[in-house]
């Protein structure tokens, strides 16, 4: 990866998340030229979360595990998304035009559309993740994470611009080329890492996890985690669009980023349906 490439990775942790990868401060245009990295952010996040829920099941029950790494997804993330899911909820709420649909979004009080649609989602989300069984619980997260990441860019990449300066910065420069790339991104660096995670049989033995010996690979298991975050992603961006175009006239920042937090919600729950 080239010096250009590697500082645009940055740009894309920098704005989706809140690790210290740089301490330059990238403007919009450089975040949305480059945000067909969202996915390996969402990755990176995902990976580290799965693993924490991972271990932290040694000590706890499912339950509360789900609740913790989804707080560690969204501590990591900086509580944007959930910012966006919450005034989102407002916004569906309000009757009249697009523009006061918008105003009320962008009012720093919480109605109780937010809050309805804000809880319904996490508390799902927690518990989804609290369903998943335990040897699958990494790739779930990863896999969800990625999927959040793609739709926000899908949702920029096919959306109308609600004319913002920050929402027009975005449209201007995410594109459905943005979006194909962020797909085969996607796609490269989770077929490699599957295949990789589902060869490892990892077992307890006297309370302790370790790598025991290559099995064999399923192929189902792979096709079933590669379509779920296929139908995950289009599926809510579909959804997403359609419901922000008819409400708002646009695709807005918190739209974008409530989408992320309700395709995560809808890849984990697809998961725990089909395995």
């Amino acid at each position: 990866m080239n010096k250009e490439r590697f500082q645009g990775l940055k740009s894309a942790f920098s704005f989706l998340t809140v690790i210290p990868v740089s301490k330059k401060m990238y403007s919009y245009e450089e975040i949305a030229r480059n945000f067909h990295f969202a996915p390996v952010a969402g990755f990176v996040v995902g990976l580290v979360a799965g693993i924490f829920g991972y271990f932290l099941g040694l000590l706890l029950p499912q339950i509360i595990v789900g609740f913790f790494v989804l707080y560690f997804i969204l501590r990591v993330s900086g509580f944007h998304n959930v910012d966006g899911l919450f005034d989102l909820g407002d916004g569906l709420m309000v009757m009249g035009s697009p523009e006061r649909k918008i105003e009320v979004m962008h009012d720093v009080n919480i109605g109780v559309g937010g809050l309805t649609l804000g809880f319904f989602v996490l508390i799902i989300t927690g518990i989804a993740i609290g369903e998943v069984e335990e040897e699958y619980l990494i790739p779930a997260v990863l896999v969800a994470e990625m999927g959040g990441k793609m739709v926000q860019t899908g949702c920029i990449s096919f959306g109308r611009s609600s004319k913002t300066p920050v929402a027009g910065a975005f449209h201007e420069f995410v594109n459905k080329k943005t979006f194909a790339k962020g797909l085969a991104i996607s796609l490269l660096i989770l077929t490699p890492f599957l295949l990789f995670l589902e060869n490892i049989e990892i077992f307890k033995e006297e309370g302790i996890y370790f790598l025991n010996k290559w099995d064999s690979f399923s192929y189902e298991e792979l096709l079933v985690f590669i379509g779920v975050f296929l139908l995950g992603v289009f599926s809510v961006m579909i959804l997403m669009i359609r419901t922000a175009h008819k409400h708002f006239n646009a695709v807005t920042g918190d739209v974008a980023g409530a989408s992320n937090e309700i395709t995560r919600m809808t890849i984990l729950l697809l998961l725990i349906i089909l395995i």
